[in-house]
């Protein structure tokens, strides 16, 4: 099911209706919880631009590609989701669904990693686009 994002009286309505319309014949959960913004995609381009330069230095030393870093950064630095899948706990590390601001508190964590244990300058932002 596809989750209901209430914006005004008419999405909320809806969603009232919604619950108004299911069955009590059977159990029911429902969650309700803020709606916040997912990483931007400027934020997730900076994440990949940084990666890559990373990818740079790390493939020198380590034979690692783009991908490597990637997975790398996100066992150090990524908040885990944590799943049970088939009966076994799992933790899963993806950015795609971070907040803008976890979304930035795992660039800074990457952003201070490179410089301070490689010595990798990775550009800020108005570096990138100062013209």
């Amino acid at each position: 099911m596809t989750p209901f994002l209430i914006h005004d009286a008419q999405s909320k309505a809806r969603v009232l209706s919604f619950i108004d319309g299911l069955s009590l014949d059977r159990q029911w959960d429902v969650e309700v919880k803020r709606h916040t913004k997912r990483r931007s995609l400027s934020q997730n381009a900076l994440m990949w631009t940084w990666i890559n330069r990373a990818a740079e230095v790390f493939g020198n030393h380590y034979g690692w590609d783009a991908t490597d870093v990637h997975e790398y950064f996100k066992q150090k630095f990524c908040p885990p989701v944590v799943r049970e899948i088939d009966g076994e706990t799992v933790e899963i590390r993806s950015t795609k669904k971070l907040s803008i601001e976890q979304m930035t508190r795992y660039l800074n964590d990457i952003h201070r990693h490179c410089a301070q244990e490689h010595g990798i300058n990775l550009p800020l932002p108005e570096e990138m686009y100062a013209r």
